[in-house]
C-alpha cells in the first residue's frame, strides 16, 4: 500500500485545465482505438494480439445524471493474466500502472466525496485515493500537501455516498490533485468491481457519510458458518434495523426486523438449511446500510 502511494506521488506533475476533478460525473466518453474511455481519465484498456482488455465501461443509470464509471478486474491474454480495473484522473502508464499527471488545484478541501458500489471476491480489496501536492522549486520535486484514502471495507450493492477526510501534512495550498480508483488491491481477483460517480471535494459543512477502514456498524460471526450466525451491533441506534440475507441469484433467504431499544444487541439466525455457498447480508438502520458477504459451509 505504501509503495503504491509513493508511486502515485512521484508520478504527479502539473497539467493545464480547470481547477476541478476532470469529468467527475463521468458523463463524457470518447472512443480511442475502438475502446470507449472516460474523458480526462487514464485507464489500462488496450487491444492486444490475443484479445482486447476492457476493465472500464460506461453504464446507466448513474447515481446522478445519466452514466457512471464501472471498473472490473478481468482475465486477459487467454486467461494467463489478471488485469485490475484501475482509473486515474489524467493519464496512466499501461506497463507500470502509475499515474502520468494530475489536474490543477488551488484550494484545501476537507473531504474527497462521491458515490460508489463495490463487490470483491476472495481476499481482494478495492482502493480509493486522493492526493494533493505542490511543486517545490527549491528541491525541484513535488511535496505532498494532503492525502485521503480508503481500502474499501465491505460490499455495497446499491449506491452509497462517501466522504474521505484529507490528512494535511503541510500548510501550503496545493497546486495539483490526483484521484486513483481501483477495483482490486495487490492480489487482484477476477470479477471484483468498483462503480463510481459524482466525485468532488467538500468542506466540513457539506461532507457526508464516511467510508473508511473499520467503519462497520455491525459484526457478524462466525463467518464462514455451518448452522447459526450472530449479528452484533457495535453502536446503539434510535430505531430498529432490518436484516436480510439473500443468495447471489437474488433470492431472499431471511428477512427479520430487529428491535434494539437503544442498546447493543446480538441477533442470531439459523442458516443450517442453506445450501453451501456465498450469500449477501444487508443490514439497514437509521445510521445507514452495512453489507457483507456470508459463506455457508
Amino acid at each position: 500500500m505504501k509503495k503504491l502511494l509513493l508511486t502515485i506521488l512521484a508520478a504527479v506533475s502539473v497539467s493545464l485545465g480547470f481547477a476541478q476533478i476532470p469529468n467527475a460525473d463521468f458523463e463524457s466518453w470518447s472512443v480511442v482505438n475502438g475502446i470507449s474511455r472516460p474523458d480526462g481519465w487514464g485507464v489500462i484498456d488496450t487491444p492486444t494480439i490475443v484479445d482486447t482488455i476492457i476493465t472500464c465501461k460506461a453504464d446507466t443509470p448513474g447515481f446522478s445524471g445519466h452514466t457512471y464509471m464501472k471498473l472490473t478486474t478481468v482475465s486477459a491474454m487467454g486467461g494467463t493474466i489478471v488485469v485490475p480495473g484501475i482509473a486515474v484522473s489524467g493519464g496512466i502508464d499501461f506497463v507500470t500502472r502509475a499515474p502520468k499527471y494530475g489536474f490543477p488545484m488551488s484550494s484545501r478541501p476537507d473531504f474527497f466525496i462521491g458515490a460508489y458500489q463495490y463487490m470483491f471476491f476472495g481476499s481482494d480489496r478495492g482502493q480509493m485515493y486522493a492526493v494533493l501536492t505542490k511543486w517545490n522549486a527549491t528541491s525541484s520535486r513535488r511535496d505532498t500537501v494532503a492525502t485521503a484514502q480508503s481500502n474499501l471495507p465491505g460490499m455495497e450493492m446499491s449506491w452509497r455516498r462517501f466522504s474521505l477526510p484529507f490528512t494535511y501534512t503541510s500548510t501550503e495550498t496545493p497546486d495539483t490533485g490526483l484521484i486513483f480508483l481501483a477495483a482490486s488491491g495487490f492480489t487482484p481477483v477476477v470479477n471484483s468491481y468498483l462503480w463510481v460517480d459524482s466525485l468532488g471535494f467538500a468542506d466540513s459543512a457539506t461532507a457526508i457519510n464516511n467510508v473508511s477502514q473499520g467503519s462497520k456498524q455491525f459484526e457478524m460471526f462466525p463467518n464462514p458458518a455451518t448452522s447459526t450466525v450472530t449479528f452484533s451491533s457495535l453502536n446503539t441506534f434510535n430505531n430498529d434495523y432490518q436484516l436480510e440475507i439473500t443468495s447471489f441469484d437474488g433470492r431472499s433467504m431471511i428477512k427479520d426486523m430487529v428491535k434494539t431499544d437503544n442498546q447493543t444487541i446480538n441477533h442470531t439466525v439459523n442458516i443450517a438449511n442453506f445450501a453451501p455457498g456465498v450469500y449477501l447480508v444487508r443490514i439497514t438502520s437509521g445510521a445507514g446500510t452495512y453489507t457483507e458477504k456470508l459463506i455457508k459451509n
